[in-house]
């Protein structure tokens, strides 16, 4: 368990670097951008962010069935035959894209986008064979090394349009190509072991390959679902509204984004790590945590009111989405129980199938929400709103599953929920004042006291579980 802990630590180390890019990043691109462009930008990362859903699954077929074992235990030439199937298939799927872009389309700057999207797409998958590979075995400080690249390039590039002229979204997305590509041969050389063996194509191996995607393509199918909820509404606002609206909209929530940095890091380790203990303890671990979040994660709704402060300040010309600012942090609490706990315990119990319904269900609230609420009134801040009820939804359907399959109590308010629901409404009634700030701040304050000595006890039993 100390060596789950000490992963925990250097992954996180590695997501608070990236974390601190991108603070760096959220207030310098808007800056050297216009909303048009930032829009472009945002299609273009919105779009290669489910590029996942094309290997159907069998990067997350694989991560699932060697999850916790060590790299110099598995089948190396297994693995390398794994590599270069993607890889040509990547490549089939790439040209067929470009083809039916140049087929289709005229030539103008969305079918520009759409080129570098497919680019983008075949190395973040590239990335994602290794990534999960580099997960599944413990090899951590690899892949916390190679998670910084991409935004140390997009870094370094933003920081050198700040004194350009007339800047573009080309720039930046040309930036996160080079950063993607530098990603893949890192991970590639400390791979070498494994890329660089002749693969063995036998009916063993394709059985094998059939087997990742059949075990794989559910998780995939979940994960691409929960992108959804956030995502669909970005697609909405695109669509109804227009790329700019979607520039607007795009920078404000790229903010929640600095947020989730950690939550995925601390995720990423916690499967393997819970893969290696005990089923009941790996229970009651992912439980208290779950309830530490509860206690602790209204905390972040104060944040709210010198995060829109700055905001508007820095940001003059953005001033049309601060309104939806309201509804990203109560959005960074469902996303932290969901990614930490019910994700993480729903993958040890291996059930896939439930984790893909849950997100299913949770999907079509979210597209019945959003359009119900945007036809009632076409903005942003209707699709905000639906996108954090869609997630109050799946966090509470997924709890209610868990505490009906292990016969506990179906309580599914919880503090956390209930603290949400009240500064939304405090902050819609009273806007965004001292008044409703001093509101939520005593609210938080009060939830903190009463929880007080169950939080100690928390803490005080996970101290001895972690010894």
């Amino acid at each position: 368990m100390n060596s789950g802990v000490k992963a925990i630590i250097k992954v996180a180390s590695s997501n608070f670097l990236v974390m601190s890019i991108g603070i760096v990043q959220t207030f310098i691109l808007p800056y050297i951008l216009e909303p048009t462009e930032y829009g472009y930008w945002s299609f273009f990362g919105l779009c290669v962010g489910y590029a996942g859903f094309i290997i159907l699954g069998f990067c997350d077929g694989f991560y699932l069935k060697y999850g916790g074992k060590r790299y110099e235990d598995i089948d190396k030439k297994l693995f390398s035959g794994y590599y270069w199937v993607l890889f040509c298939y990547l490549l089939i799927i790439f040209l067929a894209w470009c083809l039916g872009i140049r087929t289709l389309l005229s030539y103008n700057k969305r079918s520009v986008i759409l080129i570098f999207i497919g680019i983008g797409s075949v190395f973040a998958c590239l990335n994602s064979y290794f990534i999960l590979l580099n997960q599944a075995t413990a090899r951590f400080s690899i892949y916390a090394k190679g998670n910084v690249i991409e935004k140390i390039v997009i870094l370094i590039v933003s920081l050198g349009c700040i004194v350009i002229h007339n800047v573009n979204c080309y720039y930046i997305i040309c930036a996160a190509l080079c950063g993607k590509i530098l990603t893949t041969i890192y991970f590639a050389f400390y791979s070498k072991d494994i890329i660089c063996v002749k693969p063995q194509f036998n009916k063993v191996f394709w059985s094998s390959v059939v087997d990742n995607i059949r075990i794989g393509f559910t998780l995939t199918l979940s994960g691409v679902s929960a992108m959804l909820i956030t995502g669909f509404g970005r697609f909405v606002v695109e669509n109804k509204l227009g790329i700019e609206e979607l520039g607007y909209y795009s920078v404000m929530f790229s903010i929640s984004a600095l947020f989730t940095q950690l939550i995925y890091a601390v995720s990423t380790v916690l499967y393997p790590t819970m893969r290696r203990v005990d089923e009941v303890k790996a229970k009651f671990l992912l439980m208290n945590l779950d309830q530490l979040i509860i206690n602790f994660g209204s905390v972040i709704l104060i944040l709210y009111y010198p995060a829109r402060y700055l905001l508007e300040f820095l940001f003059p010309k953005y001033r049309p989405a601060m309104d939806c600012v309201l509804y990203l942090f109560p959005i960074v609490i469902c996303q932290t129980r969901m990614t930490l706990v019910y994700n993480t315990i729903y993958k040890v119990l291996r059930w896939e199938k439930q984790l893909l319904n849950n997100a299913i269900i949770s999907l079509v609230v979210c597209v019945t929400i959003t359009l119900i609420l945007f036809k009632i009134n076409p903005s942003k801040e209707s699709v905000a709103l639906a996108t954090y009820s869609s997630f109050f939804f799946w966090n509470m359907f997924s709890m209610y599953y868990y505490r009906k399959k292990e016969g506990q109590k179906k309580w599914l308010i919880g503090s956390d929920m209930f603290l949400c629901i009240i500064y939304i409404i405090v902050n819609y009634l009273l806007g965004f004042s001292v008044l409703s700030c001093m509101i939520t701040i005593l609210t938080v304050l009060s939830i903190l006291f009463i929880k007080n000595k169950q939080t100690i006890k928390i803490i005080n039993q996970l101290k001895k579980y972690l010894r």
